[in-house]
Parts: C-alpha cells; sequence; structure tokens
C-alpha cells in the first residue's frame, strides 16, 4: 500500500500502525530461509587478460580520440565541406569511431570499478 503522509520519518514512525508479534516472527522465518550468501555479492579479481586490457585501455583510447579529432579538423576544411561525398564519408567515419570510443570507455569502466573492488 502506497500513500502520502504528512511530516518526516517520524511523524511517519508515529503514526504507523504498531509491530505485532506475528508479523516480527514471519519476517524472522522468511530471513531465515534465504541462503547466508544470499545478500553478499561476491568479489572478484580481474584476471591476467583483464589486466593486460585495462593497461592498454588508456593508449587505444587516446589513439581513438586523436584520429577523431583529425576527422573533425578534415570535416571543418572548406575544401572538405564542399565535396559532399567525401564530407558523407567523414561523417561516417566519425560516427564510427564515436561508437567503438564509447564502448572503449564503458569496458574501462567496468575494469576499473572490478579493479577497485577487490
Amino acid at each position: 500500500r502506497v500513500g502520502e503522509d504528512v511530516g518526516g520519518y517520524t511523524d511517519w514512525v508515529r503514526q504507523r500502525p504498531p509491530i505485532t508479534p506475528a508479523a516480527t516472527k514471519s519476517l524472522a522465518t522468511s530471513a531465515a530461509k534465504q541462503p547466508p550468501t544470499a545478500g553478499v555479492a561476491r568479489r572478484r579479481k580481474l584476471s591476467l587478460k583483464e589486466q593486460g586490457e585495462l593497461a592498454a585501455l588508456p593508449d587505444r583510447i587516446e589513439a581513438h580520440e586523436r584520429e577523431r579529432d583529425t576527422l573533425y579538423a578534415r570535416v571543418a576544411d572548406p575544401a572538405v565541406s564542399r565535396d559532399a561525398g567525401t564530407l558523407q564519408d567523414l561523417t561516417k567515419q566519425l560516427a564510427s569511431i564515436d561508437g567503438v570510443l564509447t564502448s572503449l570507455l564503458v569496458r574501462w569502466e567496468e575494469l576499473e570499478t572490478v579493479a577497485s573492488d577487490s
């Protein structure tokens, strides 16, 4: 049941119905039925392959960013912007590089999260 109450948490506690011993007993039995590791997430470490990948990702990201900057400079060139075919090709390459960069950044974040948790 969802409802809106006026006041803060202490007002809500004061207004709620008292907890009966039967309700407490049912909560305790449902908690006892859960496996002991249900609430605990297992921490994992990076494998050697993932450690190598994590070490190489900043260089790969930087290389793709340099390539993207080069393509942006070519798109900004007035001579290129007059040629629709070349401009369209450069735009496709930029979209491709942006997709690759996004996937690399997501993977880097995943690996950094796992590495910092262990």
